[in-house]
């Protein structure tokens, strides 16, 4: 668009030249309106401020767009009250299934009937209170609560639901500040008082246990009307508690009339008699409004989920298809998430709703992806507003969906009015941001008992030109008009926020904080990091004593505020910044959590002992695997030292100490020895125990044990001719500096105790009846020694282990292990252990070390070494992958990896030669190292994001191979431990498997969404790991091609096997290199934490398709990338 403003004697002349496929000619003139309105506004009043400029068109370009602007038509009819409508859907569908919770299914008159006998009770419970206005429920998710809900309306109350996972101290607080005359629960409910004199109890534990002969007695009962249902649609049906400025939480008001005018709302739900509708959200939020109501009025099927299943969407995605589940509401954030790692749990459903947080198109278009035949609604409504007020509909036939952005909230509802005006209620016209208000049916009666807040939210507010409906609620969102839907911009009222898709007033945070008594101020702000990440709350405080009473202070708050509302971080100041007028100044604590972004909670804490033995037992593995002498029940795992790798152990280490599976993703989710203890807890209690041992029961033929998979593959590729026995592309080096008065016949003693342990250094690789063989001999292995110059330089040095390092092996002829020393002086050596990778991973090396440390060091003083025995070898688990327990565990993995990688496309790097038949895997390396101070700060970007250091590269070198080929679905190759056995822990072996990360790839996404991306698959990969890549290969097939390899050219790995300095005895040892000049790919990318300060990276290329110089053109993108991310 270009705008030429002509200025002449008596007047000024505008033209616009635009692109007429990008705006209508009606935008143009809504543009040349609005700058005539701020003409006038300079020449009549210079004085006025920007925001106060009248648009005097506003409603003719509203009008002129199809924007709707008049009421919501009023019903010619007064609306049924819930009862009445609830009766006309049992005379419908009176046989129908109402209700499905596990095996247990209720037809709409068997829920009918249970309902009026459970109002009897409620009726009998609150005969001796004066007053029956609300009746609270505290009940999981379930049949009973359905059914307790219904039973409270048709008894004339109004429910107040309560999460049951509320702090006990806020349920009492709600219950007294509703009015409650009987609070509902179950033995699964929460443990609360209450005063009895005030509030009666019914407890319904039980209740549908008789409910044949409930429903049988009950008939005449049914018949009777004895239940009185409310007079009124205009009764409240529902109270639900929202987040308070004064610190105290408010109740919405919803009348009946308003629940049944959007619960028969089929413009907006798709369902109806015959269909299914997923009930997966808590009680307590409005979107069990849908959950409930329009699934029972509507004749549809109601079945119940079980939370911790709403949680793992591969799990859901199961329950759906075992229910046959048509529809349901999912809450924004968990929509994401299962966009992301299992969209599967679309594909059969026919309408998903979500709402309740700002929804991307990228999610959306992963979600479309799987399930292209699916009505998606982005939907958006607050809790005043009876849930929805507009909504966006997708619709399968819209095939031009945008692949980033913010997706519209829509239109209103046809019982709906939404406008969007500016400070001073006035229209703002299309494209002009303002803040929206909505009317109609769905608008709350008020706050309860809050006559002054009710009066400022709900406003009376008269447009001109309009009429009818002039009673609207303020929902202090900016939104704009956009190509006649709605546009969600942000809040308006920096004060109140939405995290996780629950909205809450950041000032009762801040009162709470106060009343701990352990502050003399307090400001809370809801931080979004500059890079995209997640929001994060964080609580800024002045505290009494100058003592770290920061952990103190969120015990406090952990008993009285939701989990949701609980401050991510405490930050103590000496005092808080103010505007002039003594107000609390939010933005500078913005920028004061800018600067603190690094800090973490943790650092605050202080000392802090375990509750009991499982957090003591869960403190000591975390301090087992990370080295660590100590570690608090709150420490982060990835904070104080764990990654991917190490999550992986940590799993394995669980299963084996307390008997259960435990997901990697409750390792994630829950990262603390506390949180974990708690989800381990979980899991005993619905999961039986079991143990699972690898070892075999007897040697095939009594000499020969087969292969493992990862093992078939190398003997395989060593059988080609092209490929060749001799080709040492396959040699695995390890290189020890050694300075020090080394023992030599000491070391070969060593070396040869390592051997006798491990018969995986003992083997060799033969045929029985035409199929590759293991047969372990006895083998002895001896130090050879090479003598070398005192001047020699260190270039000739690791140019001469290299070059004994590739000396190829014959596998079927002797063990696949040298040990050579070059020897430099006494006090002056290179050790080289040079092995087939077919015998050893990265990790063997960790092993080695180790026990190189142990057995020398009690050789010299003359003691046996302290090893304990190997409770089983590595044949043992090759083995144990030949077994039926082991293609058990595979099955599930199998159809994942299959789905996952399907119709995948290897990541290209543009090469600098053409590709030859055979690769002769030549190779270079060309090594970068990255300043301590970016790698400081990429690992500060880690914990703020809650990844590992690999997600994090990954993202990076994905974001380059990208930006080098464009290519939006790509796939390269990682190297995962795959020691997820604690048997396998200790043993020298070829564990390492190669798994696929699928990637992709969209121009608009930022780089925050790209890593949670990778997060999400990696975690899934993780969580896959057992079945190995060379059954992936076999799985999907993929067309041979003898100068490729399947699936992936790249690898990308970051190394965390320790390489820092140790000491063997009196010799300091370090690790240095050997200059192999193979790869066995187009490219390997290595990155190493060395001497944890700076990151270095290994680029090992093929020479037959890349130059040096491209090499470091990809690495000086990647460090720039790195940079970017960085800053």
């Amino acid at each position: 668009m270009v705008w030429n403003a002509c200025p002449s004697a008596d007047h000024l002349r505008v033209n616009i030249s635009f692109d007429s496929t990008r705006f209508g000619s009606g935008t143009i003139h809504t543009f040349l309106d609005n700058l005539l309105d701020v003409l006038t506004a300079i020449v009549t009043d210079p004085d006025r401020t920007v925001d106060d400029v009248l648009f005097s068109h506003s409603l003719e370009q509203l009008v002129a767009a199809n924007i709707p602007v008049d009421p919501a038509p009023i019903p010619s009819q007064p609306r049924p009250t819930l009862t009445q409508a609830f009766s006309d859907a049992v005379a419908a569908y009176h046989d129908l299934p109402a209700l499905i919770d596990g095996d247990l299914t209720l037809t709409y008159r068997e829920v009918d009937i249970l309902s009026s006998v459970l109002s009897q009770r409620i009726l009998e419970a609150t005969r001796q209170q004066e007053l029956h206005a609300f009746v609270s429920l505290c009940i999981p998710s379930g049949a009973i609560a359905v059914l307790t809900i219904l039973a409270i309306v048709k008894s004339g109350a109004a429910y107040v639901p309560l999460d049951v996972r509320f702090p006990a101290e806020r349920i009492e607080s709600l219950i007294k500040d509703s009015g409650a005359s009987l609070v509902i629960t179950t033995s699964e409910s929460a443990s609360f008082n209450f005063d009895p004199k005030r509030v009666a109890h019914l407890d319904v534990t039980g209740f549908l246990d008789d409910r044949k002969s409930l429903v049988a007695a009950n008939v005449r009962e049914e018949r009777d009307g004895s239940v009185s249902p409310s007079e009124s649609s205009n009764d409240a049906a529902y109270v639900l508690y929202t987040s308070g400025s004064t610190g105290k939480p408010k109740g919405v008001v919803i009348k009946q009339s308003s629940v049944v005018a959007f619960a028969t709302n089929t413009d907006i739900f798709k369902w109806g008699p015959g269909q299914r509708v997923a009930q997966v959200n808590n009680l307590a939020w409005d979107a069990s409004v849908i959950d409930v109501w329009s699934s029972l009025l509507l004749g549809a099927t109601l079945v119940c989920f079980d939370r911790f299943d709403v949680l793992d969407p591969s799990t859901l995605a199961q329950r759906f298809r075992e229910a046959h589940i048509d529809g349901c509401l999912v809450p924004t954030p968990l929509f994401r998430q299962f966009a992301t790692t299992c969209p599967d749990v679309f594909r059969e459903l026919t309408q998903i709703l979500t709402g309740g947080d700002a929804l991307d198109y990228a999610s959306l278009c992963q979600a479309r992806a799987a399930a292209p035949h699916v009505v998606f609604t982005n939907a958006y409504g607050p809790t005043e507003a009876c849930v929805i007020a507009t909504t966006f509909d997708i619709p399968p036939s819209d095939d031009n969906l945008p692949h980033a952005g913010p997706v519209p909230i829509g239109r209103p509802l046809k019982t709906s009015q939404a406008l969007v005006i500016d400070r001073y209620g006035r229209l703002v016209p299309p494209g002009v941001i303002g803040e929206l208000v909505v009317g109609g049916e769905g608008i709350a009666e008020g706050y309860l008992n809050r006559p002054a807040e009710t009066a400022s939210a709900f406003v009376e507010l008269r447009v001109d030109g309009l009429h009818g409906n002039t009673r609207f609620y303020c929902t202090g969102d900016a939104v704009r008009w956009c190509d006649g839907q709605l546009q969600f911009m942000g809040r308006i009222n920096a004060g109140q926020v939405k995290i996780r898709g629950q909205r809450f007033e950041l000032s009762e945070i801040e009162a709470t904080v106060f009343r701990t008594g352990l502050v003399n101020g307090a400001g809370a702000i809801c931080y979004k990091p500059t890079n995209g990440g997640d929001p994060s709350l964080i609580a800024y405080v002045v505290l009494v004593f100058r003592t770290n009473m920061e952990h103190s202070i969120l015990e406090q708050l952990r008993v009285v505020l939701p989990s949701y509302m609980i401050p991510d971080r405490i930050i103590s100041v000496d005092a808080l910044p103010v505007h002039t007028s003594g107000k609390l100044d939010r933005r500078q604590l913005v920028a004061m959590a800018e600067k603190d972004a690094s800090l973490d909670i943790c650092a605050a804490e202080g000392l802090v002992l375990p509750a009991d033995d499982m957090e003591a037992r869960l403190c000591g593995i975390f301090g087992d695997l990370l080295s660590l002498q100590a570690v608090s029940p709150l420490a982060d795992f990835f904070h104080i030292g764990g990654h991917s790798l190490l999550a992986t152990r940590l799993k394995s280490a669980l299963e084996f100490e307390f008997h259960v599976p435990v997901p990697l993703r409750a390792i994630f989710s829950h990262s603390s020895p506390r949180k974990l203890a708690a989800s381990i807890r979980d899991i005993l209690v619905s999961t039986p125990s079991h143990e699972f041992s690898m070892k075999i029961s007897a040697p095939l033929d009594g000499a020969h044990y087969p292969l493992s998979f990862a093992q078939q593959r190398l003997w395989f590729l060593s059988q080609l001719a092209y490929f060749g026995s001799q080709n040492i592309c396959y040699n695995t080096p390890y290189v020890l500096k050694l300075q020090g008065p080394l023992n030599v016949d000491t070391l070969e003693r060593t070396l040869q105790e390592i051997v006798s342990r491990h018969e995986i250094l003992r083997t060799i690789f033969v045929e029985v009846n035409q199929a590759a063989a293991t047969q372990v001999i006895d083998f002895c292995p001896r130090l050879e020694m090479v003598p070398l110059a005192p001047d020699i330089d260190k270039r000739s040095i690791h140019k001469l282990v290299g070059e004994y390092a590739r000396r190829p092996f014959s596998l079927d002829l002797e063990p696949c292990f040298r040990a050579t020393l070059f020897q430099i002086s006494q006090d002056h050596s290179y050790l080289l252990l040079c092995l087939h990778h077919i015998l050893v991973d990265g990790f063997s090396f960790d092993v080695i070390r180790q026990e190189l440390v142990e057995i020398y060091v009690a050789f010299e003083a003359g003691k046996d070494y302290d090893l304990p025995p190997l409770g089983i070898q590595y044949k043992d688990f090759a083995q144990w992958q030949q077994s039926e327990d082991f293609e058990r565990l595979l099955e599930p993995q199998i159809e994942y990896w299959a789905k996952q990688l399907k119709g995948s496309q290897a990541a290209e790097v543009p090469t600098d030669f053409p590709r030859p038949q055979h690769l002769s895997y030549e190779g270079k390396t060309f090594v970068a190292r990255f300043p301590p101070e970016l790698f400081t700060r990429l690992q500060q970007i880690c914990k703020q994001e809650h990844v590992t250091m690999f997600m994090l590269l990954s993202t990076v070198f994905r974001i380059v191979q990208f930006q080098l080929t464009g290519q939006t679905d790509a796939s390269f190759a990682f190297p995962i431990a795959n020691r997820n056995r604690p048997e396998t822990e200790k043993l020298i072996g070829f564990f390492v498997n190669t798994q696929v990360l699928r990637l992709e790839v969209h121009p608009g996404q930022t780089f925050v969404e790209l890593l949670q991306q990778v997060r999400e698959l990696s975690m899934a990969a993780f969580e896959h790991q057992d079945l190995p890549f060379e059954r992936v290969v076999s799985i999907l097939n993929p067309t041979r091609d003898l100068s490729r390899n399947p699936l992936a050219q790249v690898v990308l790995a970051y190394q965390t096997v320790k390489n820092a300095p140790f000491t063997i005895g009196n010799v300091h040892a370090s690790s240095s290199r050997a200059v192999m000049d193979v790869t066995r790919l187009d490219l390997e990318i290595h990155f190493f934490p060395k001497n944890d300060e700076h990151l270095l990276g290994e680029f090992v290329y093929s020479t037959d398709l890349y130059k040096e110089e491209t090499i470091a053109d990809l690495s000086d993108r990647i460090r720039k990338v790195l940079e970017q991310v960085a800053d």
